[in-house]
């Protein structure tokens, strides 16, 4: 005979479920990421999900984003980078392969801030080294329903050598440029309620974050050989950005990102696909091509590929013979080496073209 429970206990409990799903949530630091955390996102180009409305206890659907292309992101110790030097105040740097950028972070109590970043430089494709004055606030903690902050930061890089011919007729040449961006931020936790992706539902917060920034692009401009000075040029200006980032307990990340267009239309959309936590034993001194996890293992591990020209994993035993050869052709990618004997084994990235990438090591046990 089936035992039905009280109405009121039905109810109860039914409430309770209610509150757990929609009640608001207070984000900290503990819900960012730390050093050995690696995240993992799906990009989509083309969004047609709707931003959603501000306020309290809100459904986002944002399940029809669509998966065109992962990319990941590695958060590492800054001393294990080559550009820490130009970064000494930040504690954490996350690095993405898919544009081969470093990020530099420092995450504290408080807030996390951006101290700077390296990416390509637009001009010459050697690295671009951008720090932050001061470090570019992404979020203060305790956050919760209206929290808000505005600042200004400057990322002015300095100046790098690029010889361009501006007019043949007088003989004015640039000898040099450099690159000032200003912007100008306001974030506001504008609601609270549920984010629905492709991989979950998620109790959250949301972010609105609008940036006015001021490109200024500066030449070191000579006539006839005649050096004028730093001379402005038109290929800068001013544009207005809004962002909607979502956030949720335990993540160590945005759950959901949206950017839109002045008119307030999605125009481009990424969510958490997986976050793992705590991969040890990981330099970027010597392989930013291929995290293998965990490590030490007892043989099952998973391969995650961070840059993707990483075509083919080879295994090599501690005499130098190899063991194995695997294809890469995902972003990560379980794999099994229980029938390994115990022992410290080497491993080598190689490109489509046979040219090694990087080198590394993993431990069974």
């Amino acid at each position: 005979m089936k035992k039905h429970l009280p109405a009121t206990i039905f109810i109860s409990a039914l409430l309770l479920s209610s509150s757990l799903v929609y009640s608001q949530i207070t984000v900290t630091r503990t819900d960012f990421a730390n050093v050995g955390d690696l995240t993992i996102n799906a990009n989509d180009t083309l969004p047609t999900v709707s931003a959603g409305s501000a306020g309290a206890s809100q459904t986002w659907d944002l399940s029809g984003l669509a998966n065109h292309f992962q990319d990941t992101t590695f958060f590492s110790n800054p001393s294990s980078t080559p550009y820490a030097s130009s970064f000494p105040t930040a504690n954490l740097t996350g690095y993405n392969p898919t544009n081969a950028a470093y990020y530099y972070i420092n995450a504290s109590s408080s807030s996390v801030d951006a101290v700077g970043y390296v990416t390509d430089n637009p001009f010459t494709g050697n690295p671009l080294i951008l720090p932050f004055a001061p470090p570019q606030t992404q979020i203060t903690f305790s956050s919760t329903f209206t929290t808000a902050f505005s600042g200004t930061s400057v990322a002015a890089s300095g100046g790098f050598y690029m010889h361009l011919i501006l007019d043949s007729a007088t003989n004015t040449t640039a000898d040099s440029f450099r690159i000032t961006q200003t912007t100008i931020r306001h974030s506001l936790i504008d609601g609270w309620g549920t984010t629905i992706t492709p991989v979950g539902t998620f109790n959250s917060l949301r972010q609105h974050i609008i940036d006015s920034t001021n490109t200024l692009i500066e030449a070191y401009v000579l006539i006839s050989g005649f050096p004028i000075g730093w001379q402005t040029l038109p290929f800068g200006g001013n544009s207005v950005s809004a962002d909607y980032n979502f956030f949720a307990n335990g993540q160590k990340w945005a759950v959901a990102h949206l950017g839109t267009d002045s008119a307030g239309n999605v125009t481009s959309g990424n969510y958490l696909v997986n976050t793992v936590i705590g991969i040890p034993e990981y330099s970027f001194a010597g392989n930013t091509d291929v995290v293998i996890y965990p490590n030490p293992s007892a043989g099952r591990v998973n391969i995650s590929v961070l840059n993707n020209n990483a075509a083919v994993l080879s295994v090599y035993d501690m005499l130098g013979r190899i063991t194995e050869t695997i294809q890469l052709n995902n972003i990560s990618v379980a794999h099994t080496f229980e029938s390994y004997a115990k022992g410290l084994y080497t491993f080598r990235v190689l490109a489509k073209n046979g040219e090694q990438l990087s080198s590394g090591k993993f431990v069974i046990e």
